[in-house]
């Protein structure tokens, strides 16, 4: 029912949008380029949502029965209305998914819910709002107008019903009817890579990142790590500023830590055991700041999450959402905070080890590449981390340039002919460091066949140890394929800890991994660690350092309505 997004809208409002390429909002990218690196003060307001405004009567929105029956004049009033009233006053936008533009929110990317799956979800969404979570689906329905346009919504359920008499879908009466879990089926659609996850019901993950945080009912990543606690305890009790420190994070003590656990949608991915608002925050300010940049402005988080690659391939038998919290781990990891998050887990594994060191080493000899000199690879990689020289942009292109060796050369296993005319290039270029004294004596034809016997041998050993090392992933895949600009928008804009380069000479490595340590909280937690694998302190390069990152402020609801006119768990760190 996608066509009732632009058609048959002859009004003057259609003017009010710019044409041609969409450009990053100069005011909004000032504003974040000034909260980083975050090097201010730390906040003293604490950082907790707005807490929920009393329960208020359905609004007289436009897609009641008394809406204008000219679809053209009610989306255009209820554009309006929103940039009149903004997001709900029961959400905090420090949270939410940034709301969409105009013609964003007329899109419908995904077909209706039939008749008995909307019922159904009606049914579901009655018991839960307000009796279970607490919020008003009044709030709720106020909050999905900065996402979907409900009058196009209502429109193309009556379209649906003129065509389909024999099974036509129920209006009902608003807050929650048809238009409501339609609404909700579609911003989930935007919001979701995983089809799985827009079903019309507003659950967890879809009122988190709505922004209503403060739901009481609906809960379930709320779990305690008691060894979390115990150490987050320890930190209040003998650590100066550790007390205030939590209330300025979180706005509470110590004790009510995982009170405010949190499931929003990342990019279009949602988290497999929740994560702490603390992170949430940071990670939402990094999407926010990747929403200015020309190449993303105006997209939705699934459109986001595939321009960066987020979309796993879909014969992927791994889940591939986001690894946030451990609630049952007893490790001193950051995730038993939901401090941590792994984002593309299964093709961004922790490298580390003698196997992988002589792998690289190995990679870079037979392919030309500048040498390892460090003493194994989580030694080079800090190295590259506390190069005040060189910036995350840069740090990425060179371990994407040794990861493609690395591909290529494990790949080199299966193709002996391709190996032979590798060995031959580097023959003809007098490059001799593939080579040993015996072969290149031997002449060029039986130098390079014997040099490739001994290559090919090499390479199949090294993919043989590899395998244990990459925990069931494949070596040849190679150990990176995470964006360059969601890198830079995560260490540089949300000042995370990147666990390739910034969790120390012997730890580094971790590709997947960005956690909070860098900031007062994260460093006093690190420090309370007195035995065990203890946690490394950031790296003394880290971009954001030495100030603790404060809570980026939402932008204004009205500056978001930039368009693109085309569509462009076991690992401790």
């Amino acid at each position: 029912m996608s066509e009732y997004s632009l058609e048959n809208l002859e009004s003057p409002f259609l003017d009010a949008e710019p044409d041609g390429t969409a450009e990053a909002d100069p005011t909004a990218v000032a504003a974040l380029e000034a909260e980083t690196p975050f090097t201010g003060p730390w906040p003293q307001q604490p950082m907790t949502p707005a807490a929920p405004p009393p329960p208020a009567s359905a609004p007289e929105d436009l897609a009641d029965s008394s809406a204008p029956e000219d679809l053209a004049d009610s989306v255009a009033a209820e554009r309006e209305l929103w940039e009149a009233e903004g997001p709900s006053p029961a959400t905090d936008a420090s949270v939410a998914v940034p709301p969409f533009g105009f013609f964003k929110r007329l899109l419908m990317p995904v077909e209706l819910l039939d008749r008995d799956k909307n019922a159904t979800a009606i049914r579901h969404t009655q018991q839960w709002h307000p009796g279970a979570s607490g919020v008003d689906p009044a709030h709720i329905r106020s909050q999905l107008a900065g996402y979907v346009n409900l009058s196009v919504v209502r429109a193309a359920i009556e379209a649906h019903n003129r065509d389909h008499p024999a099974a036509p879908i129920a209006l009902g009466t608003p807050p929650i009817d048809a238009v409501f879990v339609e609404a909700v089926h579609q911003f989930q659609a935007k919001c979701y890579l995983d089809p799985e996850q827009a079903d019309g019901l507003a659950g967890e993950s879809t009122l988190d990142s709505l922004g209503f945080v403060k739901q009481r009912g609906l809960r379930t990543v709320n779990r305690v790590n008691t060894t979390a606690r115990d150490r987050l305890k320890l930190a209040v009790e003998t650590q100066p500023g550790a007390a205030r420190a939590v209330r300025d994070e979180t706005g509470g003590e110590h004790t009510d830590w995982f009170d405010h656990m949190v499931n929003p949608t990342f990019l279009g991915r949602h988290f497999n055991k929740g994560i702490h608002l603390v992170l949430a925050y940071r990670l939402r300010a990094a999407e926010r700041w990747l929403l200015t940049l020309p190449q993303y402005a105006g997209m939705t988080p699934t459109e986001l999450g595939r321009a960066l690659r987020l979309d796993e391939p879909p014969d992927r038998t791994h889940d591939p959402v986001h690894k946030g919290h451990r609630p049952d781990a007893t490790t001193n990891s950051m995730h038993t905070f939901g401090l941590a998050v792994d984002i593309r887990y299964w093709t961004n594994p922790w490298v580390k080890g003698q196997q992988f060191t002589e792998a690289l080493r190995n990679s870079a000899t037979l392919l030309g590449s500048d040498p390892i000199d460090a003493d194994g690879s989580a030694a080079f990689l800090h190295r590259l981390g506390t190069n005040p020289s060189l910036t995350t942009r840069q740090i990425h292109q060179t371990l994407t340039r040794r990861n493609t060796d690395f591909h290529d050369y494990l790949t080199l296993r299966n193709a002996p002919d391709e190996l032979r005319r590798v060995l031959a290039q580097r023959w003809s270029a007098q490059d001799w460091n593939a080579f040993q004294p015996g072969e290149r004596q031997a002449g060029e034809a039986q130098g390079v066949a014997a040099a490739a016997s001994r290559w090919l041998k090499t390479i199949q050993d090294d993919h043989r140890a590899l395998r244990d090392n990459f925990d069931k992933r494949e070596p040849a895949d190679g150990f990176l394929n995470l964006h360059e600009d969601l890198v830079v928008a995560l260490r540089d804009k949300a000042c995370l800890c990147w666990g390739a380069v910034d969790i120390g000479p012997r730890e580094s490595g971790d590709m997947m991994h960005f956690d909070t340590r860098v900031g007062k909280l994260g460093d006093i937690l690190v420090h309370t660690v007195t035995s065990g694998d203890k946690p490394y302190p950031v790296s003394p390069g880290h971009p954001c350092l030495p100030g603790p990152p404060p809570k980026a402020p939402a932008p204004d609801h009205e500056t978001t309505d930039v368009e693109q006119t085309t569509d462009a768990d076991d690992i401790e760190s």
